[in-house]
């Protein structure tokens, strides 16, 4: 996701590539809408855990590029600080056991990474978590 920020003040062209990029993406993601792609009848839902890989002294380890090449899960992915990951899961239907398979879902993927940060000497961390639903199309009421 993004790119590493070297610097904290921002010029007028800044704040203007910045607002043209919201506006193409936000265009986007009403096309997505429109046009069915994005699910409107059945609620779903999914995680998104935000991680940090962290070294033997528990000081953030910038390694997250050979992470995310070691691990080779496209449920991962990286996050703006060098040291920070993502961990997603595929959506599922709001319905019977879900969260049972939402929990086991989680377990897997953090066992999973976890081993693939051991190989360079790193641990996951995990720092957060974002759950996502959704059972209404953009317009609908």
């Amino acid at each position: 996701m993004g790119q590493e920020i070297s610097h904290q003040h921002f010029s007028e062209s800044d704040f203007q590539q910045f607002s043209k990029n919201l506006k193409i993406e936000t265009t986007l993601l009403k096309e997505q809408f429109d046009s069915g792609q994005i699910s409107s009848h059945i609620p779903v839902g999914g995680f998104e855990i935000e991680a940090c890989l962290i070294n033997s002294t528990y000081h953030p380890s910038p390694i997250n590029k050979a992470f995310l090449t070691q691990f080779n899960n496209p449920l991962a992915t990286s996050e703006l600080a060098k040291f920070n990951i993502e961990l997603n899961n595929l959506p599922h239907p709001l319905k019977n056991n879900v969260f049972t398979q939402f929990e086991k879902e989680i377990h897997t993927i953090f066992k999973s990474a976890d081993k693939a940060a051991e190989k360079l000497n790193s641990r996951v961390l995990l720092t957060g978590i974002f759950i996502s639903v959704s059972n209404k199309r953009h317009g609908d009421t």
